[in-house]
């Protein structure tokens, strides 16, 4: 099995058991799907947003922004890094940075939406959310 069979093998198994609760689980595997994707070393925003997330699981904002920013990098407007950004953002109680991140998310929706970018597919249901959570934090504030 290749490293990247892998490290989609892993992915899958940590949000999956990250959305169920699994804290078990995500602590034996997130780990593991770490050290694969450290060694893929994904440089498209697709995979950098998979490489954050994985960050994001396990609460290292900072590295989350490490791969939200050089996904960004290439391409500024890619809802997924946008949203994940923020949302690190907050974790590190930025909110100025998360306001950044949401307002973007917000101007680039419809248009990226109609984009075929790599990895949209993939992530439908995240779009919706995303959007949501944008509108709610700006709104708060």
């Amino acid at each position: 099995m290749s490293l990247e069979e892998q490290g989609t093998i892993l992915f899958n198994r940590v949000m999956s058991s990250s959305s169920n609760g699994d804290v078990a689980d995500v602590d034996f595997f997130l780990p593991k799907a770490l050290i694969i994707y450290e060694q893929i070393n994904p440089s498209d925003p697709d995979g950098l947003y998979h490489y954050a997330l994985l960050h994001m699981v396990g609460e290292d904002f900072e590295a989350t922004l490490d791969k939200v920013r050089e996904g960004l990098a290439q391409m500024p407007d890619y809802v997924l890094l946008l949203g994940v950004g923020a949302e690190a953002a907050i974790g590190l109680g930025d909110s100025v940075l998360a306001r950044d991140f949401y307002t973007h998310l917000l101007n680039v929706y419809d248009a990226e939406l109609g984009a075929s970018r790599i990895g949209y597919d993939h992530h439908q249901p995240m779009f919706p959310a995303y959007r949501a959570a944008a509108e709610s934090f700006l709104n708060e504030g």
